[in-house]
């Protein structure tokens, strides 16, 4: 919030290290990452809603992980990261001087 007081509006994405483990090899682990797109906040976004449904995408990434890796399941966080700069939407002018045939 103090970075949206700040800036007023701010670009972000969460980055996440998941530790997997086999189901029936408990001492089989890997360690796999995830990350969702950048998403731009502005002062009228509603931050919680978006966060969550940063949370969901990262949660269908994980479930396709554990469907297609041959028995994994998670084992616990390995970090998290939250990543916010300050969003600088590009300035676009609509007039382009055209040539006088056109």
């Amino acid at each position: 919030r103090m970075q949206m007081d700040h800036y007023r509006a701010v670009r972000f994405y969460f980055s996440l290290q998941v530790v997997f483990q086999k189901a029936i090899q408990l001492e089989e682990e890997t360690i796999a990452s995830f990350r969702t797109c950048a998403s731009d906040l502005l002062t009228s976004t509603p931050i919680e809603e978006e966060i969550s449904r940063h949370i969901d995408i990262l949660a269908v990434d994980i479930d396709k992980f554990i469907r297609n890796g041959s028995g994994w399941v998670v084992k616990g966080l390995k970090c998290v990261h939250l990543y916010i700069t300050k969003y600088n939407p590009m300035r676009v002018g609509s007039y382009i001087p055209l040539p006088e045939p056109i």
